[in-house]
């Protein structure tokens, strides 16, 4: 379970065998993580490695989607 105190890592791209993840420390490669992960997909660092965090890929899309939302209805 991904709570607020961890430090996320978000996919940003993937360059040939290594995933390159963004988080507040800057830019991290990785040849390996959990699943068959996508770009924005959101990761926090746990003892084991990467750990998938879906809720808060989720909530990511909603704050943007909602932000968009508001963006376009005021240009209308």
């Amino acid at each position: 379970m991904c709570t607020q105190t961890d430090e996320y890592y978000v996919l940003d791209r993937r360059e040939g065998e290594v995933f390159v993840l963004v988080g507040r420390g800057g830019e991290l490669n990785v040849t390996e993580l959990p699943g068959e992960p996508r770009e924005g997909d959101v990761f926090i660092l746990g003892k084991d490695g990467f750990i998938p965090c879906p809720q808060e890929r989720a909530r990511r899309e909603r704050r943007i989607k909602n932000k968009m939302l508001r963006l376009f209805k005021r240009r209308s």
